[in-house]
């Protein structure tokens, strides 16, 4: 195990699939007691691989022969990525001390567990770094809800004392961290995982490029009012969810409540309810806040990004690529991040964002490469 040494920088990658199943982001950092990012790269899934892990997410049903071959697959697509982040930054594989994987997620269920797919000893061997992967089941064990985890990064890299910041995360699932000396955080609901779904169903692509099919269609405020009615929406802070619970079963439900409802019409409506929820959550348990930095894929959907800004005319709402970092990589600073918080053997406090038992843990499960990768020499 590595300790801690200010003069000695700690080289780590971080690397994130997310409940969008629009690919594998991933970076290369440097930290020391801040971080500087080295590279960054990205590989997209192809639809055959996307539209068999959403299969088995709404239904809920996997082979143990696909779960294996899918666990392979993941790994293999995150190899690539890391390939490309160590020739784009010229580092040698020995230079690089560790790797953070997420994984796919396939389930989360707390309080019993989260489950993320890749074999993360596969990666391990065939990058000869030692990978820190599951990083969620140790506060689910502790207690939590196991997501999100991404505010304890956001309250590291964006807490400002001279600006009330807000960070939104739009990824498959939306959440936030209201910053602060005890920053909290949670998830929200939806954020593109419905959108998404929802324009495989009709259209040709993976996703609605910039919002333009929504932008064409009306909001429905029965619809959107009936969306909103929920239960998860009235549940107090700290929570997760993901789309175990908001998916096409959970839509189309809804969807049949209001019969005559056009599809361009549900779409415009799926993004008033992402907009209307950051909205809401914001006045109602940060209303003091000036600002609001977004992140993850959503950010590239130009039309939800201006509803939310019409929602929220009296606050700054802008991309986290402001404070330093592309909005599509900050999870993978967060893994990165993680993977050096686990082999420096420093617990996180993720209290304030899961609900877990005060006492920190450390997260995630160790898959070393070799012997000699955890003995690092600092030569």
């Amino acid at each position: 195990m590595l300790t801690r040494d200010d003069k000695y920088t700690i080289t780590s990658i971080g690397l994130m699939s997310g409940s969008s199943l629009d690919g594998v982001d991933g970076v290369l950092m440097a930290y020391e007691n801040k971080f500087q990012i080295l590279a960054q790269a990205s590989t997209a899934f192809s639809d055959q691989l996307r539209n068999r892990i959403d299969n088995i997410r709404q239904s809920g049903k996997v082979s143990l022969a696909d779960f294996c071959e899918l666990s392979t697959k993941i790994a293999d697509e995150y190899l690539l990525v890391c390939s490309t982040l160590i020739d784009q930054s010229h580092q040698l594989k020995r230079e690089v001390n560790i790797i953070g994987a997420h994984g796919q997620t396939l389930w989360h269920q707390p309080p019993l567990y989260s489950l993320q797919i890749c074999n993360y000893a596969r990666l391990a061997h065939l990058t000869g770094i030692s990978v820190v992967g599951d990083i969620r089941n140790a506060d689910i064990a502790n207690g939590g809800t196991g997501a999100p985890l991404a505010p304890i990064f956001h309250s590291a890299a964006f807490l400002s004392p001279e600006e009330k910041r807000a960070i939104i995360n739009l990824g498959g699932i939306a959440n936030i961290t209201v910053l602060s000396d005890t920053s909290r955080g949670w998830d929200m609901g939806p954020g593109m995982t419905l959108m998404d779904s929802w324009y495989r169903e009709h259209k040709n692509g993976s996703f609605d490029i910039d919002g333009n099919w929504a932008q064409q269609g009306h909001l429905n405020k029965e619809f959107l009012a009936s969306l909103l009615k929920d239960a998860f929406f009235s549940y107090p802070p700290p929570k997760s969810t993901g789309q175990e619970v908001f998916n096409m079963n959970w839509l189309k439900d809804k969807i049949n409540k209001h019969p005559g409802i056009c599809p361009l019409d549900v779409q415009n409506t799926l993004a008033e309810l992402t907009a209307t929820l950051c909205k809401q959550t914001v006045d109602t348990f940060a209303p003091n806040t000036e600002a609001i930095y977004l992140c993850g894929g959503g950010t590239k959907n130009g039309y939800l990004r201006k509803r939310i800004s019409e929602l929220n005319k009296r606050r700054k709402v802008l991309s986290v690529e402001a404070l330093g970092i592309k909005p599509e990589y900050v999870e993978c600073c967060l893994m990165g991040w993680l993977a050096v918080k686990h082999i420096l053997g420093e617990p996180v406090a993720t209290h304030q964002v899961t609900g877990s038992n005060p006492v920190s843990k450390i997260l995630g499960a160790l898959y070393p490469a070799s012997q000699s990768q955890l003995a690092t020499s600092r030569a």
